[in-house]
């Protein structure tokens, strides 16, 4: 296992990058044949290139939801908020809901992969919390207490 994981390494460190491909200059694989197979090359050279895919996907998956976080952060604000379920509003309650779980989702994948630091969520978890509340927000304020039933609790 330790050669296979050597060649790899070796193919992705002499592979040249030509738009979105990875591809391998004859000289180098003219000097791996003197260990290893063409169909051995090749395929390192394809784990190589997913490699490669997947840090790009990662790398923008993470700027993009950075941005979407910080957009539907603005959403926590009480009027933006109240102004998102208006008929005609241009990002409807339905729509951010739906973006929310969705960017909420792959903020919980990407932290599983990401090397830099985790956008700041204060402003989103606000947003999501509105979100998860909304059409309950009667029940989630305090009850008023009557003198005199402080100490009666109803179970």
């Amino acid at each position: 296992m330790g050669r296979i994981v050597e060649l790899i390494t070796d193919v992705a460190a002499s592979a040249d990058e030509e738009g979105v491909k990875l591809t391998l200059p004859m000289v180098d694989f003219d000097r791996l044949r003197d260990d290893w197979g063409d169909d051995e090359i090749e395929d390192a050279l394809a784990l190589a290139q997913t490699a490669f895919h997947h840090e790009a996907v990662n790398e923008a998956a993470d700027s993009l939801c950075a941005r979407v976080i910080e957009i539907l952060g603005t959403f926590a604000d009480e009027k933006r908020f109240a102004d998102s379920s208006e008929p005609g509003a241009p990002l409807p309650t339905e729509s951010l809901a739906h973006l929310a779980r969705s960017v909420a989702y792959l903020e919980e994948a990407l932290s599983l992969v990401r090397d830099s630091p985790a956008p700041d969520l204060t402003l989103f978890n606000k947003l999501l919390e509105r979100l998860a509340n909304q059409g309950i927000e009667a029940e989630m304020t305090p009850l008023p207490v009557v003198p005199g039933e402080e100490d009666e609790i109803e179970h």
